[in-house]
């Protein structure tokens, strides 16, 4: 009884929504080709935890097992000899909840165009891959993980957090090195420091630390 008044509603719905495990809105007859049957042009969006195939795909999962801990998040943010940090809460389901918005937006675009709808899907653990894009490409490109970033070893005093007098912290945001080392400079009062060779350029003050 409740499915048949389920398909009423989407009989004519444009957008159906969705995080309820493949394997249980097939049971329950409301899977996107059961659904789409009745409506061709419903924009179904699914959020699921680890995608609709492999060996997880029924899995249940939180983001924080999904997003933070098994997409690598927690490690790439983790100092050596630290133990990982635990994430805010729903940031995984934050992003992906947008993720999903913006391809649901896609679908109602394609089906102005179309007259048909579409499936459209993400996953806490696809989120958590694309928020680690930039280690995973960099990978693939190179064979070498980057390590993790420490206040201690960054090159660029330009670009890196500091305490204040107070105990509160700060973060100085120059991109450019060589372009933004003499207005530092100036504005903690060490002029001196630009004509001291230790600091000469970029690549010195890497090497001796500012």
């Amino acid at each position: 009884e409740g499915r048949g008044t389920a398909l009423e509603l989407l009989a004519d719905a444009d957008v159906f929504v969705t995080n309820v495990r493949p394997g249980a809105l097939q049971r329950l007859g409301l899977d996107y080709e059961s659904v789409s049957s009745h409506n061709p042009r419903l924009v179904y969006g699914l959020i699921t935890g680890y995608g609709e195939t492999g060996p997880d795909a029924d899995r249940a999962a939180y983001d924080i097992a999904a997003y933070w801990s098994r997409a690598g998040v927690a490690h790439l943010l983790t100092r050596p000899g630290d133990t990982p940090p635990f994430q805010r809460g729903g940031m995984g389901d934050h992003s992906a909840g947008m993720t999903l918005a913006a391809a649901i937006c896609a679908g109602l675009v394609a089906r102005a165009r179309t007259g048909t709808g579409q499936l459209v899907s993400t996953s806490l653990y696809r989120q958590g891959a694309y928020t680690v894009s930039f280690d995973i490409n960099t990978y693939l490109l190179t064979g070498l993980p980057i390590a993790v970033g420490q206040r201690e070893t960054m090159g660029n005093p330009c670009m890196n957090n500091y305490t204040a007098r107070d105990g509160r912290r700060f973060w100085i945001v120059g991109l450019e090195a060589d372009r933004h080392w003499p207005p530092l400079c100036r504005a903690v009062g060490r002029p001196e420091w630009l004509d001291d060779r230790r600091y000469s350029d970029a690549r010195a003050r890497a090497v001796d630390g500012a």
